[in-house]
């Protein structure tokens, strides 16, 4: 099978389930959520584009985030530096909105667009009922003195 025959399989695949996971790869998170998160959300909190990998002597292969867990309600990512991340589909729905208002690229404008919508569907971010959860989680996560 040729390489343009297989993306074109892979594109059909996409049309007729855009929440269809990557079967290249191992995460379970369907691919163009999985693509806004490494396009919006690309580098590390702690280091930046800077990062030392600690796992293989501080030499960098592959990305430097890549998603640990996800949920419903939020999503876990570390870093080839050790750290790790939480936070919430509905946060990051809001950066990418935020990023939306700012963006100049009109490919980018279409992308952010389809990307909010399909997150806010797939994890039913307008249902009262998902986000009367997410802020019982986020009450209970804070801590008490």
């Amino acid at each position: 099978m040729t390489k343009e025959t297989n993306k074109n399989k892979m594109d059909d695949i996409y049309v007729k389930n855009p929440y269809a996971t990557d079967p290249n790869k191992k995460s379970q998170l369907p691919m163009y959520i999985n693509l806004a998160l490494h396009t919006v959300a690309r580098y590390c909190p702690h280091c930046g584009y800077d990062v030392q990998d600690k796992r293989f002597k501080r030499r960098m292969t592959g990305p430097s985030l890549f998603t640990r867990r996800f949920t419903d309600f939020s999503i876990t990512r570390e870093c080839r530096c050790g750290f790790r991340f939480n936070f919430t589909w509905k946060t990051f729905v809001n950066v990418m909105k935020k990023q939306l208002k700012t963006e100049r690229a009109p490919q980018m404008r279409v992308c952010l667009e389809t990307w909010i919508m399909m997150i806010e569907t797939y994890f039913g971010l307008n249902e009262w009922t998902q986000l009367d959860k997410i802020e019982a989680l986020r009450q209970r996560s804070r801590k008490t003195k």
